[in-house]
């Protein structure tokens, strides 16, 4: 089994510790669902928009998704 290249484990390192502070963040706000789902959410979503990003598309499009979504998460 090959091992991923050293900059890909950082990567993978950075990303479970953005999603710790995340999962503190959103436990701070008393969420009613697991702290730890809407983190993934957040960190799925996100990386979802910076691939659409690096794609050329609009800057108000991805303006209005993050308001769009924003308002589905705050009400979970």
């Amino acid at each position: 089994m090959r091992r991923l290249p050293t900059k890909c484990r950082r990567l993978t390192e950075n990303r479970v510790l953005l999603e710790r502070l995340l999962v503190l963040n959103i436990e701070a706000e008393k969420a009613d669902m697991a702290p730890s789902a809407i983190a993934e959410m957040v960190l799925s979503f996100f990386s979802g928009l910076c691939i659409e990003r690096n794609l050329k598309s609009s800057k108000a499009s991805s303006t209005r998704k993050i308001e769009t979504f924003m308002t589905a998460i705050r009400s979970l």
